[in-house]
């Protein structure tokens, strides 16, 4: 495992972990948005429907340390 700081404490970061905020606030569907942040943020997402009809209102991302 690697570690990070935060506050200067020193944290250790998983070698992967998944996440799926909540975008219900947001204007753009998942779908959208699972579009266009690779290109723009440099960040892989799917969008929550890929999970099913439930899944709008969210992104997964995916986060991998080596």
């Amino acid at each position: 495992m690697s570690h990070c700081y935060c506050n200067s404490e020193k944290l250790t970061v998983p070698k992967f972990f998944y996440f799926f905020p909540n975008i219900v606030d947001l204007t753009a569907k998942s779908e959208r948005l699972s579009g266009y942040l690779p290109g723009e943020a440099s960040v892989t997402v799917l969008a929550g429907t890929s999970f099913g009809r439930y899944g709008e209102g969210y992104l997964r991302l995916s986060y991998a340390n080596r």
